[in-house]
């Protein structure tokens, strides 16, 4: 295998890894901030693509264009199915199904939105041919592509203006807040469920730019909403609960391991490598990568 070879599969499980990385940082926000337990936002990452796809097709409109009107569109969404439907469970304690009435809930709406894709687009995958689809930019012997590019920009630019949001403004602090104690956040005058209704909205419109990505890379089919819901956690819990940059690096790392294991071993396996190195660094690692890290800077506060 030549340098050049190598670097360009790196280079592309990079561009992979943007997708895992926004999936990542949209259940983080929500799963390692708020402890809402989430395995909707696949499906509506997909979603989006479709609807990117559609709006493409009909009228020729680009999809970051349509970009513009999904994100308020999916915050809303999000919005609505946390102050609806996940909202009576985060009274529950845990051992009285917290977590396990969400995880239902989010399941069955995920399955609702499958269905409802198969009857709007079938089931036979759909390509969103944009002109820029594969188009290139060469840096020497290397070939990268252009929705790489872009994906990777708006990954790092979505982390900052996360970060941004959640330390150096009211809406961010307040969520900090509730992540916190949200009993103390009660008693100072927080709502605390609109806070995790605003989270949760947040992190629908993060979906809806990884779902974006996604059709510009891949055929799009209803059922690869389960596979990206996992994938998403999976970056969340290789980059440790609650931390947001470890998510980006865990998804770029995800995407690194499936360019590798199709590159050298066996295709179909690429996204099976990508568990049995989560099962193996959670052997010695069962914080995550950054687990560490973490626990230092709490001692030290």
């Amino acid at each position: 295998m030549s340098m050049v070879s190598f670097l360009q599969t790196l280079l592309g499980g990079i561009g992979t890894g943007t997708v895992y990385a926004l999936l990542g940082l949209s259940c983080s926000l929500i799963l390692g901030k708020l402890q809402i337990c989430s395995v909707v936002h696949g499906d509506l990452a997909i979603l989006a693509g479709y609807i990117c796809y559609q709006v493409f097709s009909a009228w020729g409109i680009d999809p970051f264009i349509t970009l513009v009107i999904l994100i308020p569109i999916f915050f809303g969404l999000g919005y609505f199915i946390q102050k609806v439907f996940m909202k009576p469970f985060m009274k529950l304690e845990t051992w009285k199904g917290r977590y396990e009435g969400q995880v239902m809930v989010s399941w069955g709406i995920g399955m609702c939105i499958m269905a409802m894709e198969y009857i709007l687009f079938s089931g036979k995958d759909k390509t969103l041919n944009v002109s820029y689809r594969n188009a290139t930019v060469s840096l020497g012997d290397l070939s990268i592509p252009v929705v790489h590019i872009i994906a990777f920009i708006l990954t790092i630019g979505l982390l900052i203006a996360i970060e941004l949001l959640l330390k150096k403004t009211s809406l961010g602090i307040k969520i900090q807040a509730c992540s916190a104690d949200a009993t103390t956040a009660r008693l100072t005058g927080i709502p605390v469920n609109k806070m995790c209704a605003v989270a949760f909205g947040i992190s629908s419109s993060l979906a809806a730019v990884a779902g974006l990505i996604f059709s510009l890379s891949n055929a799009l089919s209803p059922s690869d909403g389960f596979d990206l819901t996992f994938l998403g956690w999976v970056a969340v819990i290789l980059g440790t609960m609650g931390n947001l940059k470890g998510a980006v690096i865990a998804g770029f790392l995800m995407g690194i391991i499936h360019a590798l294991t199709i590159y050298f071993w066996i295709p179909n396996m690429a996204e099976a490598t990508i568990y049995i190195v989560l099962i193996i660094i959670l052997i010695f690692r069962p914080n995550g990568l950054f687990g560490r890290e973490i626990s230092k800077r709490r001692q030290a506060a």
